[in-house]
């Protein structure tokens, strides 16, 4: 469950997301790394451990160097 709109800013410890656990029948939050701008969501309704849920867009880079390399 999809607890941001895409377009809003969060900071670094908001709960972007929510997703069911149905071993441990638990709701488990996804929260932000860093600060900044919701642009994406996954549309898919099943999460998978290691998928990419959202996306945001901070101020400072993340990464550097080969950025078109996952």
């Amino acid at each position: 469950m999809h607890k941001k709109a895409i377009g809003k800013r969060g900071r670094a410890g908001d709960t972007v997301a929510e997703v069911l656990d149905p071993l441990a029948d638990r709701l488990v939050p996804l929260v932000a790394q860093t600060d900044g701008l919701l642009y994406a969501r996954h549309w898919r309704r099943f999460a998978t451990a290691g998928m990419l849920v959202a996306r945001i867009a901070g101020e400072d880079a993340g990464r550097s160097g080969d950025l078109l390399v996952p």
